[in-house]
Order: structure tokens, then sequence, then C-alpha cells
């Protein structure tokens, strides 16, 4: 038996479909067929016929419409969703021309948002933002040409001034600062040391997900990834480091 997302989804699509009547449907896999085409990489949609459509493909799974896309000449052009399979939205991604082209938002379950990332031309482009399960925003960063590049932020979900302010070029940390709490409550902002900087890299160090109350509880360690001969050679220089502060923190 349909849910009520589901009842509720075909109403909205029909009365969507009876407001402009020349917008076809096509049932996905059924009435067409699509290929990725280079060099963009986009997608191009036509009939069973190889005919170009124009109209709006809809995807089921079991019933409950999963996807639901509006097509131009083949193209993907305009809004695109994607549902749960309960009917809770799952993505909302706006084409042009067959590419990405605005901002693209994700939601989690609970129907609360996870992601909103810019896109130009299929590329991320612009300030990406995370949130957690709650909501709230965990993580802000710039993107350029699809590479993250520039100021990134890293929030603990619960306070508005970010743990961690990270200068980040393709994925590796140049320099940064973070908040803690002292002993008053206050919050102090410190530099990040190069070696601490190069543990993170090297992801024998990561972030404390959580505002701490020593500057060297900023960063914990607990990544299987790491690099083993870095960690060795290294391993003296990090404990030095996290022994100091440790001390200035009491």
């Amino acid at each position: 038996m349909p849910s009520k997302y589901t009842a509720l989804f075909l109403v909205l699509l029909s009365t969507t479909v009876s407001a402009e009547e020349t917008t076809k449907r096509y049932l996905v896999p059924d009435d067409v067929i699509c290929e990725v085409k280079a060099p963009q990489n986009t997608m191009f949609c036509t009939d069973t016929d190889g005919k170009p459509i124009t109209g709006q493909m809809v995807k089921y799974f079991e019933g409950t419409p999963v996807r639901l896309y509006n097509v131009k000449e083949g193209q993907l052009d305009g809004p695109g969703q994607s549902y749960y399979t309960d009917g809770t939205l799952k993505s909302e991604i706006p084409y042009l021309q067959g590419q990405i082209n605005g901002v693209m938002k994700k939601y989690n379950r609970l129907g609360k948002i996870s992601e909103e990332i810019p896109y130009q031309n299929n590329q991320k482009e612009g300030v990406a933002k995370y949130y957690n399960d709650e909501g709230a925003l965990i993580t802000q960063m710039v993107y350029i040409n699809d590479e993250a590049i520039g100021d990134m932020f890293i929030y603990d979900g619960t306070h508005e001034t970010p743990l961690y302010r990270l200068k980040n070029h393709s994925g590796t940390i140049l320099s940064g600062t973070y908040t803690y709490q002292t002993a008053a409550d206050n919050l102090k902002t410190e530099t990040i040391p190069e070696i601490i900087i190069a543990a993170l890299n090297k992801k024998c160090l990561d972030f404390q997900p959580q505002l701490s109350s020593s500057p060297c509880a900023a960063f914990y360690n607990q990544n299987p990834e790491c690099d083993q001969a870095w960690r060795e050679e290294n391993r003296k220089a990090v404990r030095a480091y996290l022994k100091s502060c440790s001390k200035n923190g009491q």
C-alpha cells in the first residue's frame, strides 16, 4: 500500500502535469535510454527510438518514486529531485543544459539538511557547507574549479565560533588556528604549530570535534591511515609539543 509520502508526491506530480499538459512523462528505464557523453560528461537521454526527449523522467522503486528529473532536448535541464524510499526528500539538484549549475542540497532521512554545495558546469565552485544529523553547521569550505582551496572552518555543531580555521589547498592544510576553552570559560585561539600541521596532513593526528578545555585536547589520534614512517621519525617532536601545551593549558 502506498505511504502517505508517496500519495502526496503523486498528487503534486499529477498537479504539475495537469497545469502543464504539454509535459510528457517518461518512466525510467522503460521509456528512456540515457548515456554519459564526452567531453563535458553530461547525460543525454533519448526515447526507445533514439529521439531526444523533452519532459519529465520518473524512476520508481517498488512502487515509490525515487527520482524526478526535467529534460529538454535530451539534456537534464531544470530542478531534479531524489527521494528516500519512504518519500522523504533526499536531494535537490539544479541542472542547466545537462550540467549541474547552482546549489545542490542533500538531506538526511530525518529531513534535515546535510550538504549545500554550489556548482558551476558540473564543478564545485564557491562556499560549500556540511551539517550534522541535527542540521547544525559543522564544516564550511571554499571550492575553486572543483578543488578545495582557501579557508576551511570546522565547527562542533553547538558554538558559532569555529573550532578550527585552516588554510587549505587541494586537501593539504597549509596553516591554521584552533580555539579552546580556558579554565575561566573564555575562548582562546592559538596558532597550530607546523609539526601538528604535518601530523594532520600525514593523518597521524585528527581534529577533536568538540570544544576542548585544553589546547592539547584539540587534537587526537584515531586514524588508521597514519603514515607510519613519518610517525616513527617525528614521534618525539609531536609528543614534545603535546606535553608542552599540556603544561601551558593548566
